[in-house]
C-alpha cells in the first residue's frame, strides 16, 4: 500500500511504501488496532523524520501545535461506518474512528489527526478523475466535441 504526505495544492512531501506481508505480523492481524499500530503510527515517525519542519531537538519540541492531519485512506472492500475489513487479510480491520480517536496511544505527529475517513478505493478513483486536467485525458470513444 502507499501513503503519502500532503500540503494543499502542493506536490507530495513523503511517500512511502507498506507491504502487507512484511510490515504487518500475520499474527496480529485480527487485532482492531493493527492498521494503527503498524501502518499509521510507523508512517506519522516516518514523516517526522522526513520533513524538517516537523522534526524538534532536545531543547525544542517538534513544532506541532499548528499542524491539523485530515487522513483520507482509500482501500479495497465494503466500506461502512467509516471503516473496512480486508477480506483477503484475515477481515483485518481499517477503522478511521479508531485512527482519529486513539488519544494516549498516539505518537507526537498521530495525534494531530483530527479527521480520518475510509472511503473505496473505487471512490477515491471517481475523485480523482474529478482533478485531471484537459491536457491529462484521452477521450476513447463518442463524438469529438464531448471533451469540449
Amino acid at each position: 500500500s502507499l501513503y503519502a504526505l500532503n500540503h494543499p495544492a502542493e506536490p507530495a512531501l513523503v511517500v512511502k511504501t507498506y507491504r502487507n506481508a512484511t510490515d504487518i505480523p500475520q499474527a496480529r492481524l485480527t487485532d482492531d488496532s493493527v492498521f494503527l499500530d503498524y501502518v499509521v503510527k510507523p508512517f506519522c515517525n516516518y514523516c517526522q523524520d522526513q520533513v524538517p519542519a516537523l522534526q524538534g531537538n532536545n531543547d525544542n519540541p517538534p513544532p506541532l501545535s499548528n499542524v491539523t492531519i485530515v487522513a483520507c485512506i482509500a482501500s479495497a472492500g465494503v466500506v461502512t461506518h467509516n471503516q473496512v475489513r480486508l477480506t483477503n487479510l484475515q477481515n483485518m480491520l481499517i477503522c478511521g474512528n479508531l485512527i482519529q480517536n486513539h488519544g494516549s496511544a498516539a505518537t507526537p505527529l498521530s495525534a494531530r489527526i483530527v479527521k480520518c475517513l475510509i472511503i473505496n478505493d473505487f471512490v477515491a478513483q471517481g475523485y480523482g478523475c474529478l482533478t485531471l486536467q484537459p491536457h491529462e485525458v484521452r477521450q476513447l470513444y463518442g463524438p469529438k466535441d464531448a471533451m469540449e
